[in-house]
C-alpha cells in the first residue's frame, strides 16, 4: 500500500517470496501501489512466481479496505520511513505486521508481539517472518489482536490529542 520501488523494499520482498512458497506452498502475494511496476512485473517473471503474486497497482476506498480484510499478514520491508500509516492502517484492520526495525515502525509494531521484525535488506530474515506467520494461524490472530489493541490504543487521534495536551501542559507549567 504505496510506493513500489528500492526504499519500500519491495524487491527485497518479490525476492524473498520463493522461498516463502517452498513452505508455504498456496501462499499469495498481493502487492498494492504505485511506481516500479513493470520492473515488478519483470522480477516477479524471472523469479517464476507470477502465479502467486497479484499486483493490484494503486489502491484506495473500498478497494484499499478490502486487501487489508482478505490479507493475512501486512509486509512493509522499508529502508526508509517516518510512522508509516499503511502499518498503523494494517493494524488497525487486526493484521500482523512483518517489517523492518528501521526509524518509526518499532513505535508501532511490538517485535513478536504484534508482528515481527527484522533489519533491512534481511531477505533470509524476511522469508523465514513470513514463512513464520503465515504458518499458524493461532499466531496470525494473536498477533493481530494485539497489534489491533497497541493501534487503537496508543494512536487513536483522540488519545494522541489528549497527549499532546498534557505534555503542552507541563511545558507551558514549567516556564512559571
Amino acid at each position: 500500500m504505496g510506493r513500489v520501488g528500492d526504499r519500500k523494499g519491495i524487491f527485497d520482498l518479490v525476492a524473498a517470496w520463493p522461498e516463502v512458497l517452498e513452505s508455504v506452498p498456496g501462499a499469495e502475494l498481493t502487492i498494492a501501489g504505485d511506481g516500479e511496476l513493470e520492473r515488478l512485473r519483470a522480477d516477479v517473471d524471472r523469479l517464476g512466481v507470477a502465479s502467486s503474486v497479484h499486483i493490484l497497482g494503486w489502491v484506495s476506498g473500498e478497494v484499499r479496505m478490502r486487501a487489508y480484510r482478505e490479507a493475512d499478514v501486512f509486509c512493509l520491508p522499508s529502508y526508509a520511513e517516518g510512522l508509516p500509516m499503511g502499518v498503523l492502517e494494517a493494524m488497525g484492520a487486526g493484521l500482523p505486521v512483518v517489517s523492518t526495525a528501521i526509524n518509526g515502525t518499532p513505535d508501532a509494531v511490538v517485535d513478536g508481539t504484534t508482528g515481527l521484525l527484522h533489519a533491512p535488506g534481511d531477505r533470509a530474515a524476511l522469508a523465514g517472518h513470513l514463512i513464520t506467520v503465515l504458518s499458524s494461524h493461532e499466531r496470525r490472530l494473536e498477533q493481530g489482536q494485539a497489534g489491533f489493541a497497541r493501534v487503537t490504543a496508543e494512536f487513536d487521534p483522540e488519545h494522541q490529542s489528549e497527549r499532546l495536551r498534557k505534555m503542552w501542559t507541563e511545558v507551558i507549567e514549567g516556564r512559571r
